[in-house]
């Protein structure tokens, strides 16, 4: 999952590392990121049901967020997902029973994505 997470964070800021990034574009490249740390989390092998319970939680937020990417104001959906999903998947993913350098990997692909959303938020 460690190599995964970096992978995504890496090909993830090199896509979007053009000055002149649509808001629509910017989910289009981080809500895969998102969504996939969420799937990935919930299928780990010794994940707590806590944790469990706050992807479920987090999962709606974010998948309203990217659904606002095909609509006219995709600019909510990056701000949501800037103040609210993000956020909440790195509380669940900190409060994990994840090792530490599991939780450094996908913190780090978090933080990436959150760089690169706060670089479109109007």
């Amino acid at each position: 999952m460690t190599k995964f997470l970096i992978a995504c964070s890496v090909v993830f800021l090199a896509a979007c590392s053009s000055t002149q990034v649509k808001p629509a574009d910017v989910l289009a490249k981080t809500c895969p990121v998102v969504q996939g740390t969420i799937l990935t989390l919930g299928v780990t092998e010794g994940i707590s049901d806590k944790t469990k319970d706050k992807l479920k939680d987090v999962a709606p937020v974010v998948a309203a967020a990217c659904a606002t990417g095909s609509t006219e104001n995709p600019d909510i959906g990056v701000n949501i997902l800037l103040t609210t999903g993000v956020p909440l998947l790195m509380e669940a993913i900190n409060e994990s029973n994840l090792k530490d350098d599991q939780k450094q990997a996908a913190l780090i692909a978090l933080v990436a994505v959150q760089v690169v959303l706060a670089g479109t938020a109007p």
